[in-house]
């Protein structure tokens, strides 16, 4: 977040200590504060200072990675420190920290806090499967004590898949009584989120294929919903003659992480004022759609930008501008297919995919739906407002194409909607849009092209049919372009006009003519000369 120029050093310290104060009152209320007190104040005004002063959403995103490889190094490991965490920085943050920057640095803050817990748990179960083994092998007291005092769920496995003990821990995530589970074979404890690979990873265990195996495992109740996710790591022992003799599983209880890292993943993909997918999750699918698109598999994009909408901000405010661009958004969801994408490219701009497209028919139809939804008046604050929308269509071959240049061609298209009266659709058209390009590549070479003497003037005498005298010169420009060759003034003029290079023009045909002009003999220039 960039600080004003005005903005005293003593102001973003107070700012910071403001954040720090409610961050370390957070962490101590869910479990007290590991290590010293005044340690742990320091490292979080040091963060919440350099939180105040990163500039950019990727500044953000290293800055919270570091942040939560810091808080699990200083022992900050209960299962609600990030997710408090992340609640009190979005409450206290000050509002020049955008919905952008505040993603990128919660999900750096995720992603640096979950690898480095892992790492350390990776360290805590290694240490723990060894005194597991030990435990089972020299003595049942101390096998119970390992069990009652590890944080993970734990179970032994004989060679045949039996469940030999599991601790309370592991009884609770699987959502039974740990009398229950002993005795009984693993395959009863799969979950229909099991996929094929992680059965056939726990036979090549138990057969001794393998001798490690790592993967998130759900359980779930009979009714099917979630009890629990875990990070299970699983690894071999071996008896004497080579054979699998035991199988020490240790489950990790990652629910929260999980449900945390998908808010996360939610408001990174989806719009915060509409609650549609944004450009990111817009760009994911349409490529995953484009990847996976047969031969013969067509797709339809439609582009809608509203039309007047900067005036409504301006008159109204953008508060009010926000909740129109929220109930066009709701009216675009209902008026859609469900199996089409309503998406917020940003602004006032919104994007429609069609896949499964037949033909041009099936996207000109979606978008007079969508402009016919937006037909009846909008109320905000006791007035109606009538709103139109203007829409480029895109409708081809999926084969081939590409995110960036569907949209580019929708976005074309869009303005052609509104080059031609607005409240209308557009189709995209190849030779429209060839001539548009050559059009525009000729707009932005007039400059340099009359800087590198490329123009020059052919003139046409105008003689007086009574006597045959010539009495005035029509000077007319010309353009020989490397590329194109002779242009006429019918294909540039317009365009110096446009873009107001026709002054420029104008000087230089008027001072090309005058002293051409000079140097003709005074029978020939007759009365004088005019330009075209």
């Amino acid at each position: 977040m960039r600080r004003d120029a005005g903005c005293g050093r003593d102001a973003v310290t107070g700012a910071a200590q403001r954040v720090a104060a409610a961050w370390f009152k957070t962490l101590a209320e869910i479990g007290g504060v590991p290590g010293n007190a005044a340690r742990s104040r320091e490292l979080l005004q040091d963060f919440a200072e350099r939180l105040l002063a990163a500039d950019g959403p990727q500044a953000l995103r290293e800055l919270g990675a570091e942040a939560g490889r810091t808080l699990v190094e200083n022992d900050y490991t209960q299962p609600e420190a990030m997710a408090t965490s992340i609640t009190v920085l979005d409450g206290v943050l000050p509002r020049e920290v955008g919905r952008e920057g505040r993603t990128a640095l919660y999900s750096g803050l995720s992603m640096g806090y979950a690898n480095a817990l892992r790492e350390r748990t990776r360290a805590e179960q290694e240490q723990i499967r060894q005194a597991v083994l030990s435990a089972h092998r020299t003595g049942e007291g101390r096998f119970r004590a390992v069990f009652r005092n590890a944080a993970l769920g734990i179970g032994v496995v004989d060679g045949e898949g039996r469940v030999l003990e599991v601790n309370e821990r592991l009884a609770r995530i699987v959502g039974q009584e740990a009398s229950t589970v002993r005795g009984r074979s693993i395959d009863e404890f799969r979950d229909t989120d099991d996929t094929p690979e992680f059965c056939v990873a726990v036979k090549d265990l138990l057969a001794g294929r393998r001798a490690h195996y790592s993967a998130e495992k759900r359980f779930s109740a009979d009714d099917g919903t979630v009890v629990t996710w875990t990070r299970m790591q699983a690894s071999t022992v071996r008896a004497g003659n080579g054979s699998v003799e035991l199988l020490i599983m240790m489950f990790e209880d990652i629910t929260e992480q999980r449900r945390m890292n998908q808010r996360l993943l939610y408001q990174a993909t989806h719009d915060s004022l509409t609650d549609l997918p944004n450009r990111t999750m817009l760009l994911e699918r349409l490529g995953e759609l484009l990847e996976h698109a047969g031969p013969d598999e067509r797709i339809g994009l439609c582009f809608l930008d509203l039309d007047g909408f900067k005036g409504i901000n301006d008159t109204l405010g953008h508060e009010a501008g926000d909740r129109l661009l929220a109930e066009v958004a709701r009216r675009l969801s209902d008026a859609t297919d469900p199996k089409h994408l309503v998406a917020r490219m940003g602004g006032d701009e919104f994007v429609i995919v069609v896949p499964g497209s037949m033909s041009s028919a099936c996207v000109t139809d979606v978008a007079k739906s969508a402009l016919a939804a937006l037909a009846d008046p909008i109320e905000l604050d006791g007035r109606k407002l009538s709103v139109t929308a203007s829409m480029g269509l895109v409708e081809r071959p999926a084969a081939g194409a590409k995110p960036i240049e569907l949209l580019r061609a929708a976005d074309i298209t869009l303005y052609w909607a509104k080059y031609d009266g607005k409240a209308r659709w557009a189709l995209f058209d190849q030779e429209r849009n060839e001539r548009e390009v050559a059009r525009y590549a000729l707009s932005q070479a007039l400059p340099t092209a009359l800087e590198h003497g490329e123009l020059f003037l052919e003139y046409q005498p105008i003689v007086d049919l009574a006597d045959g005298r010539t009495y005035a010169m029509e000077a007319l420009v010309r353009w020989n372009h490397p590329v194109r060759g002779l242009l006429g003034p019918g294909e540039f003029v317009s365009l110096a006009e446009e873009t107001g290079v026709i002054v420029a023009l104008g000087r230089w045909v008027l001072r090309r003519a005058v002293a051409d002009a000079a140097t003709w003999p005074p029978d020939r220039t007759g009365a004088g000369s005019r330009s075209r």
